[in-house]
């Protein structure tokens, strides 16, 4: 059957481009993207213009990008390669978009205008299609609204970039009232100031055009950085009269991954080359990368790129080691795929990774590095007794207490949103759950779900608990870039049920 969108042609386009998404899929959009890999069935069925393919639309955007001298994020150039899809789909339809003449020459005098005309040239020699002047202000308005980053590394920029006055005096300023609520001096960090501007050049252009923005990391960051948001969210009311209106909760959790990363820069090492991948906006790659430093005390990070630029073989030189929050193509050197917000168990698998490169056993972490867990037993234990062999008891406590155990952290998610309701999950309970997410995440990743034949009746019995779990795993899938639906709500959901019972047969 088909479906009928009513409304305005602009909310007819967005509802388009939130269908192909969801669809499709912006991981495998990003392969169609770099000309990489099968056309998926969904895309290979959307009309992409008058036979203007994925690829071709690519181009466009990446050079756009060259002429702004910045890269948008992985999601804002999945984003507009999908809306310049849509538009001329919708043209060929014959169905235009329209413009209030005061909005279009407001945007006519920005320098993202231009853009957005080369642009529609390069569309119209595509398509055949002519592109009017309001397609090109939708086209602006979307260059405007996309998050983006520098070409050149934060470090490298000079000491006035960016040009906008406004975002340099917004940023000193609200790194003046964030060090003071912290009691930490950031006033001295220039990455901070640089990112911290650059960020806000495009967020005071975005509050201009009433654009929102996605943080797909927000309720994470709201979560596990609390007190560094809470501090941004009360700095920038002391800089409210700076701004046209009040910042989303999305816009402040971007503002605190730049706070979050300076204050894990601090006193940060230099080592090993790596090469970090991140598709989630300069804030997150940053605050991965501080942390990475902070955990690693031989670590280098040589660049901090999206996913579109580590084909480039500039690279391929230059590192030891790719870690990635995002799948990517086969690499010269090894890569680890992690979350943005580094969870202790891809802790674990960078400092094998790293292990492996020096030639060392990548099943044990060096005894100088240590891991937390061992340490913390071992000062526990060594007041209270005459330690022979510390160095046998500290290989037999990482054997027990990290090798052998199972990994906890992923099934942190779902304990979490179940403790809400007031389901206290038990240890045994735990374990089983972190040895399943462990046994599925290969699942996850090749796209495989399982058959449920009750899940609708499951979900009918425990609606609330259904909820939690299915939050909890949509978390734990933000985490590792993976897609988790419904269905495999119910085998997670069966171990909770069970435990209930037993407690209930007690």
């Amino acid at each position: 059957g088909r479906i009928r969108i009513a409304g305005s042609e602009q909310d007819r386009r967005e509802t388009l481009v939130r269908f192909l998404v969801a669809t499709v899929g912006p991981e495998e959009l990003l392969r169609l993207s770099r000309g990489t890999g099968a056309v998926p069935p969904a895309a290979a069925a959307w009309p992409s213009g008058a036979a203007v393919g994925w690829e071709a639309l690519s181009g466009v955007v990446r050079r756009a990008e060259q002429r702004l001298q910045r890269k948008f994020t992985e999601e804002s150039f999945v984003s507009l390669v999908i809306h310049l899809s849509v538009a001329l789909h919708r043209l060929g339809a014959g169905q235009e978009i329209t413009m209030p003449p005061d909005r279009l020459a407001e945007l006519k005098q920005l320098p993202e205008w231009p853009v957005a005309e080369a642009m529609a040239a390069e569309l119209e020699a595509l398509s055949g299609h002519p592109i009017p002047d309001p397609e090109r202000g939708y086209m602006t308005l979307h260059l405007l609204g996309g998050r983006a980053q520098p070409l050149m590394p934060l470090s490298e920029m000079p000491p006035q970039a960016p040009e906008d006055p406004a975002a340099r005096a917004l940023a000193e300023q609200l790194i003046r009232q964030v060090s003071e609520l912290l009691e930490v001096d950031l006033t001295d960090d220039p990455v901070l100031r640089r990112g911290l501007a650059w960020h806000l050049q495009g967020l005071l252009a975005r509050q201009r055009f009433a654009l929102g923005a996605i943080n797909p990391l927000r309720a994470e960051i709201q979560e596990q950085m609390a007190p560094v948001y809470s501090a941004v969210a009360r700095a920038l009311r002391s800089v409210r009269d700076r701004l046209e209106r009040d910042l989303s909760d999305d816009e402040i959790g971007f503002l605190t991954v730049h706070v979050a990363a300076a204050l894990e820069r601090r006193g940060e090492p230099a080592g090993v080359r790596v090469l970090v991948v991140c598709s989630t906006g300069l804030g997150s790659a940053h605050l991965l990368a501080a942390r990475l430093k902070r955990q690693f005390e031989h670590l280098q990070i040589v660049g901090v790129v999206s996913a579109l630029e580590t084909g480039d073989a500039k690279w391929q030189h230059q590192v030891d080691l790719v870690i990635t929050t995002v799948p990517l193509p086969p690499l010269p050197v090894p890569q680890v795929r992690v979350s943005p917000l580094l969870t202790p168990q891809e802790v674990e698998r960078v400092r094998s990774a790293v292990r492996a490169l020096a030639g060392a056993d990548p099943r044990r972490p060096a005894a100088a590095e240590g891991h937390p867990l061992v340490d913390g037993v071992l000062a526990v234990i060594e007041p209270h007794v005459e330690v022979r062999d510390r160095d046998g008891l500290r290989r037999a406590l990482e054997e027990y207490l990290v090798e052998q155990r199972p990994p906890l952290e992923l099934a942190e998610p779902v304990i979490r949103e179940l403790a809400l309701l007031g389901i206290q999950v038990d240890p045994a309970t735990h374990a089983g759950l972190a040895i399943h997410l462990q046994m599925a995440l290969p699942r996850y990743r090749a796209g495989q779900v399982v058959a449920e034949p009750d899940l609708d009746r499951i979900r009918r019995e425990h609606p609330s608990v259904f909820r939690a779990v299915e939050r909890g795993l949509q978390i734990l899938g933000r985490w590792h870039g993976v897609t988790i639906p419904p269905e495999e709500v119910v085998p997670v959901l069966r171990y909770v049920i069970r435990a209930d019972k037993e407690d209930d047969g007690r």
